[in-house]
């Protein structure tokens, strides 16, 4: 009988148990995530990000991105991360109901709006606060939803910036394989080189025939002097994809008219980058053939290409 009352005993503590965790479990909050339909990167067309005081657009031209309204060529690798990002974007979680942005920097000073167009249509449009204690994770909120939600990734990174930023700062490129002559001019001093292939000259490739010229060739000056191939060749790879440190406002390339140094470089198509006298900054004035708008380079990168002919001779 007393084993009998013991076993009712310990139906009834286990079926109390079952009921708290039952209740508990049915206290919980549920909530189901909206479901976001953006777009595919090659979709996106446009992108409008937006601050406080301010906003900058991107814009499609057939596969080159530009900043409007400036024509400004922007960044390929830092667009295609937006892009990326909008074609990706994923809640996570429900972070606030609570109605305070401030803690997440969702508030009017610190949020940085994206909104994203697929043509006509907004696939995206979307408020950016701080980034979660992981940093794998950011708090957003959506379009006419005050709720605040974390979503994948630290979206900060990506979409934080600004013109400067995302211009395209290669302001020269350079076919290397198909370099045939390259030019220094400094003041009255210059120097000409000429690509050769052992004593016959310069390899001429046939009508019709695009292939690079020989492999290993040597430089040398119109009278036949030898020059540094090292020397020569590495200037070359320097300038095959030539990025500049910032761009200068408010000037035209029109405005600088006599520089101190340029280099001209023929081959599939001739190029040349021309350096100006320092001002009172730490960077040189410069124009090239392949950029639209005059730039600085740093004193370390301007003083690798102006070399005395001698030094660049054996």
């Amino acid at each position: 009988m007393k084993m009998k009352k013991e076993y009712i005993v310990l139906a009834a503590v286990i079926a109390a148990l079952c009921l708290v965790l039952i209740l508990r479990k049915s206290d919980r909050t549920h909530y189901r995530l909206p479901e976001i339909k953006t777009a595919a990167a090659e979709e996106i067309t446009r992108l409008v990000i937006s601050r406080a005081d301010s906003s900058l657009t991107l814009e499609r031209h057939g596969g080159l991105w530009k900043i409007a309204p400036y024509g400004y060529p922007a960044d390929t690798s830092q667009v295609n991360g937006m892009l990326k990002a909008v074609a990706g974007f994923t809640l996570t979680a429900l972070a606030s109901e609570a109605g305070n942005y401030a803690p997440y920097e969702l508030d009017g000073e610190k949020r940085l709006g994206v909104e994203a167009f697929a043509g006509d249509r907004s696939a995206l449009k979307v408020s950016i606060g701080k980034p979660a204690s992981t940093y794998s994770h950011t708090f957003v909120l959506l379009e006419d939803d005050p709720r605040i939600y974390q979503a994948r990734e630290n979206l900060r990174t990506e979409f934080d910036k600004d013109i400067a930023r995302l211009r395209d700062k290669v302001v020269l490129t350079v076919d290397k394989a198909y370099v045939t002559g390259i030019a220094f001019i400094s003041g009255k001093d210059s120097l000409a080189l000429r690509r050769a292939s052992g004593a016959s000259g310069a390899m001429q490739p046939a009508a019709g025939d695009t292939a690079a010229p020989a492999p290993n060739p040597s430089w040398r000056a119109a009278d036949g002097t030898a020059a540094d191939e090292q020397a020569v060749d590495r200037m070359i790879d320097q300038l095959a994809m030539l990025r500049c440190d910032s761009f200068i406002e408010g000037k035209a390339k029109s405005d600088f008219t006599r520089p101190i140094f340029t280099i001209r470089i023929e081959g599939s198509e001739t190029v040349s980058l021309s350096i100006f006298e320092k001002g009172e900054g730490a960077s040189y004035p410069a124009v090239s053939s392949g950029s639209d708008y005059p730039f600085y380079l740093a004193e370390w990168a301007a003083k690798q290409f102006m070399k005395k002919p001698e030094e660049l001779m054996k």
